[in-house]
């Protein structure tokens, strides 16, 4: 999530490929180089391959999770914006006031969503820290379960796991909740903008890559 602040770093590095082998690809232009590559386990680990599948899949998942997480973020920025830039063009309008009212609702219940994910107000990691304007949400408590998944040597202990599905559960939670706003309260208000020929508030399409 750009901008965000999290007491836990940033994720960066995604989970670590099981050992195995594996195919090296570096397109420059429209030349395309490959190169085999073997990983090899740490001689001196005994973990076994099944607890190393598992530690894998458990971050993976984690991992989506944050995904999901920032592209919710990215929708709700994409829309508050639209909605505020049009708000402003259409002030003055008696005849917009209807819809202006509606956007700065909409605007408001999807700032409540995104501070559940994140913690917007911050403005310095240690304010996640210290628990100001919410502390620790969605987003650095999935990052800091997916840095303990890896820097633990094995399958996700009992309480990771439970963990895990009290986030995934508070995220469900969220997802339904903006799903609600951009299928009720943003269609009313594209239907409202139809009726006064202005432009239509568009959901981003994210980028795949």
């Amino acid at each position: 999530v750009p901008g965000t602040r999290m007491d836990t770093g940033k994720p960066g590095p995604g989970p670590r490929v099981l050992p195995g082998l594996y195919t090296l690809e570096l397109t420059v232009g429209e030349t395309t180089l490959t190169q085999p590559i073997r990983v090899e386990p740490d001689p001196r680990s005994k973990v076994s391959d099944e607890d190393r599948e598992a530690q894998l899949v458990f971050a993976l998942e984690i991992r989506d999770r944050l995904t999901r997480i920032a592209d919710m973020v990215a929708i709700i920025r994409g829309v508050r914006q639209q909605i505020g830039d049009r708000n402003q063009q259409l002030a003055g309008n008696p005849a917009a006031a209807p819809l202006i009212d509606l956007g700065k609702q909409l605007i408001g219940a999807l700032d409540e969503i995104e501070e559940m994910l994140h913690n917007p107000k911050a403005e310095v990691d240690y304010d996640v820290l210290a628990g100001r304007h919410g502390g620790a949400m969605l987003y650095s408590r999935l990052s800091w379960l997916m840095v303990g998944a890896d820097d633990h040597e094995g399958p996700p202990t009992q309480g990771m796991l439970e963990v895990a599905a009290e986030l995934s559960e508070e995220l469900a939670a969220q997802e339904a909740a903006l799903d609600t706003l951009l299928s009720g309260e943003l269609t009313e208000i594209n239907r409202q903008a139809q009726e006064l020929g202005v432009p239509f508030v568009v959901t981003p399409v994210l980028d795949e890559d």
